[in-house]
């Protein structure tokens, strides 16, 4: 289907993280290796810390005849371009949420990135693992695993990374890059939400909210926002861990993550959204105090559930 393929748009999820830019600009490359034209298109902008990577890469411009999704479990997911949707060819994600929207689909849950599959499309291709190839597929499973620590980290993660790694300039500084250096803002931030961190369920859930207003106050912008997340897992004896961003338009983005056995994909599908047993996301309306009440309800009928 890829080799059939002409002027390929690559679609990625809003709110973009490194598996999905790490995916969507390594099948690009990809792409390019065999002779097609492709370009990534994201709904929103994404940090800085992807954009010193990744923006050398954006030389093509042209109106896609095909399209390609990447890490996008469903087309509500891709922000200003969810009318693409229909249009998409192939869809290439490991959540096990993924409503089966494109015309095809290779899903596999198991896989503790996307970019694992697009390496092994990469291979399958015939493809040159170059150094770009490798920086952006390294970047996508550094990231969905928290640089290794995550439970859907698997023998075979850890192979090919090992095997991205042999091209990789210097993949500890994108480790130091990723998760050992933050900006003074983020700091600010991180200390702000912490110290404001609010417990339900016997302290087994833990919530950190980020308003617009705090936000404004640290001179952080959203595209800065991602990596949240395990800040409330973080806490001993937490079980779910969530997190609130508040958006433009007033929605709530919530963030939930589990330590043992609760399952946070059941947890953000009551809300119309979804992700792993370990990891997901969905919307929440209302103001915060609303939002919070709302997602805590749910994680609270997680853990009886779970009894």
């Amino acid at each position: 289907m890829l080799r059939g393929m002409n002027d390929v748009g690559v679609l990625v999820h809003a709110n973009p993280d490194g598996d999905c830019l790490g995916s969507g600009y390594a099948l690009c490359l990809i792409m390019r290796s065999i002779g097609k034209r492709a370009r990534v298109l994201c709904s929103d902008v994404p940090g800085k810390k992807f954009t010193d990577i990744f923006s050398v890469h954006d030389t093509e411009q042209f109106e896609p005849a095909s399209y390609v999704s990447v890490d996008v479990a469903a087309p509500s997911l891709l922000g200003k371009y969810d009318a693409l949707a229909e249009k998409v060819s192939l869809c290439v994600d490991h959540h096990a949420t993924n409503s089966r929207y494109a015309l095809a689909s290779l899903v596999e849950p198991e896989a503790a990135a996307t970019a694992e599959l697009i390496y092994l499309i990469g291979k399958e291709l015939g493809t040159d693992i170059t150094e770009d190839i490798a920086t952006a597929l390294y970047i996508g499973i550094l990231t969905d695993t928290g640089c290794f620590q995550f439970s859907n980290t698997t023998p075979r993660t850890h192979i090919i990374a090992a095997e991205l790694i042999k091209k990789v300039k210097d993949f500890a500084e994108l480790n130091r890059v990723f998760f050992a250096v933050k900006s003074k803002q983020r700091l600010m931030l991180e200390c702000s939400v912490a110290e404001n961190m609010r417990y339900y369920c016997g302290d087994r859930i833990a919530v950190i909210a980020v308003s617009r207003k705090l936000r404004e106050e640290t001179g952080l912008p959203e595209s800065e926002l991602d990596g949240l997340a395990p800040i409330p897992c973080r806490v001993e004896g937490v079980e779910i861990g969530v997190t609130i961003r508040e958006k433009e338009d007033g929605t709530w983005r919530a963030s939930v993550r589990t330590a043992t056995y609760a399952d946070a994909s059941a947890i953000c599908a009551a809300f119309g959204g979804g992700g792993h047993i370990r990891a997901a996301g969905c919307t929440l309306s209302g103001d915060m105090l609303a939002a919070e009440k709302s997602i805590v309800a749910q994680c609270e009928r997680e853990l009886n559930r779970t009894k």
